[in-house]
Parts: structure tokens; sequence; C-alpha cells
């Protein structure tokens, strides 16, 4: 794999922040714990230097973290009257990372065109793969939690069987005014349409505008999409496993650009879901791992750990660190919180509230 230097320069800063953590461990900040657990190779999401099964065991890193947030959204209830007879399809792709940001997407276009919104597929890396949505995630948690916001369908409309559909292309967390001039006038035309989410370095939707459709797309980005029973299982018996490993440490790991190990899955499993003919399986199961881990350290920028960092935002786990320049040996862990947590930037905060125990 070629590695532009920004990632060779994330990879040195990883490695200092776990001999940061290393140091740490010597110094009685944290209790020590000897796991053998064999690296692999740099994985898919571009991540350098400390990857693969990579996890460091704490015991105080991660006290103080605040409970699970409380959602704040409250999506205006779909009126009979603004259902109309069309269709939006679509795709998820590209990994977990990508299908909350496209779902999103996906939810705001068919509820401003009243469309009705068909259950997507899953699309691989691999030419002309792909899998059902039930697969990876839960159909009825899916249908049942955008219920009186879009209407949802299993069944492809008969354009589609006809090549009769449009496609149009939508950039991420697209504006009303964006989805009234571009996109509706193809709509109304062709009655079906096939969105891809596209994501550009610049998105020039103004902020005043987007804040019109947070409340939605906080349905769909954090509300929609949860793991099938069977794949929800073996990720948590997974987690459970990670916590025995450090079971005299509280039971709290660290990850770090996780992958998933034939060591870590229950053996019974191993056929059906490290055997598949696609990796989308072991990318769902690392995406949850890593947004339920008591600490992540973050290597390099990206969707995956904006939406990662999203996730865990919602739960309470904020014990994010983003690797920077070590200047002293007496640095903490804590002053390496990603700023999406100390300043409060990432957008999730819009979609959470701060819950409080109510008083006695």
């Amino acid at each position: 794999m070629v590695m532009d230097l920004r990632q060779a320069f994330a990879g040195l800063l990883t490695l200092s922040m776990f001999m940061m953590l290393g140091n740490m461990v010597k110094k009685d900040h944290f209790d020590s714990l000897d796991v053998n657990i064999p690296a692999t190779a740099v994985g898919q999401y571009g991540a350098v230097g400390v990857t693969g099964q990579s996890l460091a065991t704490v015991s105080h890193l991660s006290k103080g973290h605040s409970q699970g947030l409380k959602p704040c959204w409250n999506p205006p209830a779909l009126k009979e009257a603004e259902q109309s007879k069309g269709f939006v399809i679509f795709s998820l792709t590209n990994g977990p990372e990508y299908h909350l940001s496209q779902v999103a997407d996906a939810v705001v276009v068919a509820r401003y065109l009243g469309a009705t919104l068909v259950l997507p597929d899953i699309r691989s890396s691999k030419p002309g793969y792909k899998m059902n949505f039930g697969d990876i995630y839960d159909v009825n948690k899916f249908i049942n939690s955008l219920g009186g916001f879009v209407r949802v369908t299993k069944a492809q409309p008969p354009q589609v069987s006809h090549g009769k559909v449009a496609l149009v292309k939508v950039p991420n967390r697209p504006s009303e005014r964006y989805i009234l001039t571009k996109i509706q006038p193809i709509f109304k035309s062709m009655g079906v349409l096939k969105i891809e989410s596209y994501f550009p370095s610049i998105n020039v939707t103004m902020e005043e505008e987007k804040k019109n459709l947070d409340s939605l797309a906080c349905q769909a980005m954090f509300g929609s999409l949860q793991l099938q029973p069977e794949l929800q299982e073996v990720a948590d018996s997974m987690i459970h496993k990670l916590r025995t490993w450090s079971q005299n440490l509280n039971g709290e790991f660290v990850a770090v650009d996780l992958r998933t190990e034939e060591s870590v899955m229950p053996p019974a499993k191993k056929g059906k879901f490290l055997n598949s003919e696609s990796s989308e399986i072991e990318k769902a199961i690392d995406f949850y791992i890593c947004s339920h881990s008591d600490v992540i350290v973050a290597s390099v920028p990206g969707l995956w750990y904006d939406n990662v960092f999203g996730v865990r935002i919602g739960f309470g786990k904020t014990q994010i660190l983003v690797p920077d320049e070590i200047k002293s040996t007496s640095a903490s862990p804590f002053d390496y919180i990603s700023p999406y947590v100390s300043q409060r930037t990432h957008f999730a905060y819009s979609c959470f509230c701060e819950f409080h125990e109510p008083h006695a």
C-alpha cells in the first residue's frame, strides 16, 4: 500500500501516542496487562502505524465517562397530503461509516419530495456483488424507526425493472433549497429517483439552511441502523471477550483502527462471517466495536472517524484521543481529547441533549 506523507506522519503520531500510554502504565497511571494479540497489515481505512488488533488496556483513562445522551431531535410527523406516488431508491456502499450518511441523505430527500423510500441493498467494493439490507442491519428496526417521518417499502417499484430510473448525485447533507431546486424537477418528471451521495471537500450548502434538516438527519443517522440480531450477538460476544482479556483492569480497552481477527470471533461464527465473499460484515463489526470501546485513538481524519465519533458521543463514550506531537514526558492522554468533544464541534451535539439525573 502506498502511503502519502500525511498518512506517514499520522502513523508516527499514533505510535508516539502509544509510547506515551506505555510510559503511563510504567508510572502507575494505568495498571498493566500483557495480552498477546498478533498485529495485522494496514487495513482498508488508510490508517497507519498501530493497526490491526492494536489494543491497549487501561483502568483509569476511561473514568469519568459522561452518561449516554438522550436524543433531542423531533422530526415533524408526515402528513398524508405530503405523500406522493414516487419513490427514492439508493444503495449502501463503502462501509458503515458511509452508510450512516447515505441513509440520512436518502431520508431527507425522500421526505422533502414526499416520496416513498425503498429499503436499500448493500454494495461492496467487489464489482457486481451485493447483499440484502437484512444481512447486516435489522430491517424492522429501520422501518419502525422511520415510521411517521417517511414511508418505507421493501418492494422495488416496477420502473426499476423497466430501467426507467433517473440517477441523481446528491451532496452529503443537502439543503431544502438544493432538494427543491435541483432534485424535485427531475423527480416530478421521472417519478423514481436513484440517489448517490457524494462527499465534497467543501460543502457549499449554508449551515443555516442545514439546521432545518438536522432533525430528520439525526433520526436517520443515529436512530435507524442497528445490526441484525445474530450479528449483534456476535459483535457483543467479541466485546465481551476483549473485556475478559482486560478483567484485571475493570474490563476496559482502547481501540485503534480495530480490525476483526479470528482470535476474537466465536469459533462457531467464523465460517459464516469471516469467510464471507464480502468484507462488509467485518467492516460493520469493526465499526460497532470501535463505537463501544472505552477509549479510541484516531490516526487519519476522515468520515470513518467522524461517524464513529458521532455514535460514541451519543453513547457518552467521549474518551476520543487524537495523536499529536508529545511535547512533554509528563503529558496526559487527557491533553489529546478530540476537539470534537472538548469544543463540542461535532454534528452529533446538535442531535443529542445532555442527560441529567432527576433530582431526588
